[in-house]
């Protein structure tokens, strides 16, 4: 597979990756909050097991963050590959004889309104 086939997939998988980071995030973040009310209300009787939810959730609340920030979103993608496209299209010897003759062509027309 070439790099715009990958770039497509990822494109396609990036966007079900932020939805589901995003919903991980909030549901985290919730838990997160609702766990740290607790341990303030609860603070005398404050358990082992509490405080181990308490930082699983942290902790998957910024894993989750951390890739919702990081992934890219699936128009970015499609601009790299189109970038990615364009760049191998430029390369081929059809682009360079199009590129030599539109220069030719250019010259010529500014050549004659001098």
């Amino acid at each position: 597979m070439n790099t715009t086939t990958l770039l497509l997939l990822f494109a396609d998988m990036a966007e079900k990756l932020l939805n589901a980071s995003r919903s991980i995030t909030l549901l985290a973040g919730i838990a997160s909050v609702l766990l740290i009310m607790f341990s303030v209300i609860l603070a005398e009787n404050e358990t082992e097991r509490l405080f181990k939810v308490r930082k699983y959730s942290i902790v998957t609340f910024l894993i989750s963050l951390a890739i919702f920030i990081i992934t890219p979103s699936s128009k970015t993608i499609y601009i790299v590959a189109g970038a990615n496209v364009t760049n191998e299209l430029l390369q081929t010897e059809t682009a360079n004889k199009a590129i030599k003759l539109l220069n030719q062509k250019l010259d010529e027309a500014l050549g004659e309104t001098k």
